[in-house]
């Protein structure tokens, strides 16, 4: 074999590897903004039922003041 050809099948190597770490930083990048994205849809959860749970409480004292 040629050392051109050798060095071209490093070089190709070499790319080829890049391209899986650039693969697996994107992986991992998705994921933790996936991660991310869950724990803020679950925050707005909760204070929308600290919400609902309060307007729930005014109405039971209102009802409480009419009688």
């Amino acid at each position: 074999m040629p050392w051109y050809a050798a060095v071209a099948f490093v070089i190709c190597l070499i790319f080829y590897w890049y391209s899986m770490h650039l693969r697996a930083e994107d992986a991992e990048k998705k994921e933790e903004m996936e991660r991310l994205a869950a724990e803020r849809y679950k925050e707005e959860q909760y204070k929308q039922y600290l919400v609902a749970k309060r307007l729930a409480e005014e109405e039971d004292d209102e009802d409480e003041d009419k009688e």
